[in-house]
C-alpha cells in the first residue's frame, strides 16, 4: 500500500457502510505506518477484535477551580468595607467645601478673631464659626479619602500592587490632613467650652456636643466621656442629648462593646422626635445581627429592627430626606443578611416587595434584594437555597439580560454538590440561554459573557468527566461525559477547540464500546457505540483533513466499523490476529522444521576413499 503525502478532503464524506470502503478511506488518509498513540492512553481490551490504544484526554481546567474562584471572590466581597451610614453624618452642619475656599474663610476669621476683644459679645461666636470651618475642611479630606476605597479594592483585585500602594499612600495623606483639621477644631472648641467667661454663650451646648464628638473621632476617650457627661448633666433639655447618647453608643460599637452600645441606642430611641431616631434603630439591628462574640446573634430581632428603620424613615424621623433615602437603602440592603437566617426562600419575594420598594419608583430595591439574597445564601454554603432564588428571579424576569449570568451562578451552586446529573441539567439550561442570547437584542458585552461562561463550563465538564470515567470505569460518568460532549459540539460547532473536543468525543465512544462488547447482555450496545465512534472519528477528518489527529482518526474509524460489523477476516475460523498499520489481520503460520542432515566428518570421508573393492557379496547387498 502506497503512503500519501497529502490527505484528501473529507468534506463530503458520508458514513462508511462497509469495511472495504473504510480501508479505502484509510488508504487515502494515512501513511502505511499508523501514528503512535499518546502515552498514558487506555489499555487495549482483549474482548475487542480489532483494537488500538486510544489517546488520553487532556482536561480543560477543573470544575473545582471554577467553584473555588467564585467562593474566594465572595469571601473577598464579604470582607470589603460595608458602606453604611454613620453617626458622623448627623454631626455635620455643612457640606464639605473645597480646601482653597475653607482656607480663605479660615484666614479671614483668624484675622477678625485676633482683632476682637474676648469681652466682645461676638467673640464666642467667632470661635464657634472658626472651628466650624475647620470641620468643613476636615469633611473635604474625608470625602477625598473615602473616594479611594473602591479604586484600592479594584487595584488589589487586579493584582496591581504598585497602583494599590500608591492609592493607599494618597489616602493616608488625606486621612492625616483630616485629622489635623479635626485637632484644630477641638482646640478652638475647648477654648470656647472651658472658659468661664464664655459660659453664657447661647450655643454652648452645641459647641460642647461637637467638641465631644471630635474628641471621640480622635480616640481621646476619657476627654470625650467627660464632655458628653457634662452636656447631659448641664443641658438636660438640649436638642443634642439624643446625639450625645448616639455618639457614645457609636463609640462603643466601634470598640466592639456591643452590649454597652445597645443600651445607649435604646436610650436614643426614647427621643422619638429626634433626627437620629431612625439611625439608632438601624444600629440596633446591626447589634443583634453581629454581636461580635458578646452574645448570640438574634436574626429575628435584627430583621425586625431593619424593618422598623425603613418605617421610621418613611415617617420623617431621619433628620432630612437625604438621610432618609440613604438609611432606607442601607437598611434594605443589610436586612437581607438577617433574612438568610430568619426567613424562607419561598417567602422572600413577597416580603421584599413589601419592605423593599418605594416611596418613589427609583428607590425600588425588591429585585436587587433577591439578587443579594442569592449571593448571601452562596456565601453561607446554602447552595440549594441560592439556586431556588436564582430560579425565582428567572421566573419573575424571563427576558432580563442577567438571566444567563444567574444561570451561570446556578451551575456553580450545582458544582458544590456531588450530583453530576444536576450539574449537567443546569449546564444544559445554560446552553439554552446562550442559544436564546446569541441572536437576541442584548448588549455585546452581555452576550460575550454568556457565551464564555457556557463554553468554558461545557468544555470543562466533558473533559473532566471523561478523564474521571477512564479512571473509574463508571458507566454513569461515561454517560454524562457523552452528554457534555454532545452539548458542546451542538452549541459551539465552530469553536477553536471543537476539533480537539470532537476527537475526545470519538475516543470516549470507542472506550464505552470496548467496555460493553465483552458482555453478551451489553454487546448490542457496544456494537452500536462502535458504529457511532466510527461516525465521530469521520467528523474529526471532516473538520480538519490535515490536522494532528488525521492518521489516528482515519485508522480508528476503520477499526470501529470493523468492530461494529463484527467483520471476520478468517473466513469463519475465528482465528485471533493482530492488525498491521493498514488494519489488516496478520497471522503467524506454523512451519515444519526440517531435521538437519548429519554432517559427514573428514574421517568418514577418508574411510570411504580407502575402502577395498567390492566383492560379489557386497554388491549383492
Amino acid at each position: 500500500m502506497k503512503p500519501h503525502s497529502h490527505p484528501r478532503k473529507f468534506r463530503k464524506l458520508n458514513i462508511l457502510s462497509g469495511v472495504g470502503l473504510a480501508v479505502v478511506v484509510f488508504a487515502a488518509a494515512a501513511p502505511a505506518s499508523a501514528q503512535a498513540p499518546a502515552e498514558g492512553g487506555a489499555e487495549a481490551n482483549s474482548a475487542v477484535k480489532y483494537n488500538r490504544k486510544s489517546g488520553k484526554v487532556r482536561t480543560k481546567d477543573t470544575l473545582d477551580t471554577k467553584f473555588k474562584e467564585e467562593k474566594e471572590r465572595q469571601e473577598k466581597e464579604t470582607k470589603r468595607r460595608v458602606d453604611m451610614m454613620e453617626g458622623a453624618e448627623f454631626a455635620k452642619k455643612r457640606a464639605a467645601v473645597a480646601q482653597e475656599i475653607a482656607d480663605t474663610q479660615i484666614e479671614q476669621l483668624k484675622r477678625l478673631l485676633n482683632a476682637t476683644d474676648k469681652s466682645h459679645p461676638d467673640y464666642p461666636d467667632l470661635l464657634y464659626r472658626l472651628s466650624d470651618h475647620f470641620l468643613e475642611k476636615k469633611a473635604y479630606f474625608e470625602t477625598q479619602s473615602g473616594a479611594l476605597y473602591d479604586p484600592i479594592f479594584q487595584a488589589e483585585e487586579a493584582k496591581q500592587k504598585g497602583k494599590a500602594d500608591q492609592l493607599k499612600a494618597k489616602q493616608a495623606k488625606f486621612e492625616a490632613q483630616s485629622k489635623a483639621a479635626s485637632e484644630q477644631a477641638v482646640k478652638l472648641y475647648k477654648a470656647l467650652v472651658t472658659d468661664p467667661s464664655l459660659s453664657k454663650y447661647k450655643r454652648l451646648d452645641e459647641a460642647l456636643y461637637f467638641y465631644a464628638f471630635e474628641l471621640g473621632q480622635l480616640k481621646r476617650e476619657q476627654e470625650m466621656k467627660d464632655a458628653y457627661i457634662r452636656l447631659i448633666q448641664d443641658y438636660p433639655n438640649s436638642q443634642y442629648i439624643p446625639n450625645a447618647y448616639l455618639s457614645f453608643a457609636d463609640y462603643y460599637f466601634g470598640q466592639s462593646k456591643i452590649g454597652d452600645a445597645l443600651q445607649l441606642y435604646e436610650k436614643v430611641i426614647t427621643f422619638k422626635d429626634s433626627p437620629v431616631y431612625a439611625y439608632a434603630l438601624y444600629k440596633m439591628a446591626w447589634c443583634h445581627l453581629n454581636p461580635v462574640g458578646t452574645a448570640d446573634p438574634r436574626y429575628d430581632l435584627s430583621l425586625d429592627f431593619f424593618v422598623k428603620t425603613i418605617t421610621a424613615t418613611l415617617e420623617g424621623r431621619a433628620g432630612s430626606e437625604a438621610n432618609a433615602r440613604q438609611l432606607r437603602r442601607d437598611a434594605r440592603r443589610d436586612l437581607v443578611r438577617a433574612f438568610v437566617m430568619a426567613g424562607k426562600p419561598s417567602k422572600a419575594w413577597e416580603f421584599f416587595q413589601k419592605v423593599g420598594d418605594g416611596p418613589k419608583e427609583d428607590e425600588n430595591m425588591s429585585r436587587k434584594m433577591m439578587e443579594l439574597l442569592a449571593v448571601q445564601y452562596f456565601g453561607q454554603g446554602m447552595y440549594t437555597e441560592s439556586t431556588y432564588t436564582y430560579h425565582k428571579l428567572q421566573e419573575l424576569f424571563p427576558d432580563d439580560p442577567q438571566t444567563c449570568e444567574w444561570q451561570g451562578r446556578v451551575v456553580i451552586n450545582a458544582l458544590a454538590t456531588d450530583n453530576k446529573e444536576v450539574q449537567w441539567t443546569e449546564t444544559a439550561r445554560l446552553g439554552e440561554y446562550w442559544d436564546k442570547f446569541k441572536n437576541g437584542s442584548q448588549k455585546e458585552a452581555v452576550k460575550r459573557k454568556c457565551r464564555d461562561e457556557t463554553l468554558d463550563t461545557m468544555k470543562q465538564m466533558a473533559t473532566v468527566w471523561h478523564d474521571e470515567a477512564e479512571k473509574t470505569k463508571n458507566e454513569a460518568t461515561y454517560t454524562l461525559a457523552e452528554k457534555a460532549y454532545e452539548g458542546f459540539l451542538k452549541t459551539f460547532p465552530k469553536d477553536k477547540d471543537s476539533y480537539e473536543i470532537q476527537m475526545y468525543y470519538a475516543e470516549l465512544l470507542w472506550a464505552r464500546a470496548s467496555s460493553l462488547i465483552g458482555d453478551k447482555k451489553t454487546k448490542p450496545d457496544g456494537l452500536t457505540k462502535f458504529r457511532r465512534a466510527h461516525d465521530e472519528f469521520v467528523k474529526v477528518l471532516e473538520i480538519n483533513p490535515e490536522g494532528k489527529f488525521t492518521q489516528d482518526a482515519a485508522y480508528a474509524q476503520m477499526l470501529a466499523m470493523k468492530n461494529a460489523l463484527e467483520y471476520d477476516e478468517t473466513g469463519g475460523q475465528a482465528k485471533s490476529c493482530k492488525t498491521n498499520a493498514e488494519g489488516l489481520c496478520v497471522y503467524k503460520e506454523k512451519r515444519r522444521r526440517r531435521r538437519p542432515r548429519p554432517t559427514r566428518t573428514p574421517r568418514a570421508i577418508r574411510a570411504s576413499r580407502t575402502r577395498s573393492p567390492s566383492t560379489p557379496r557386497t554388491r549383492r547387498r
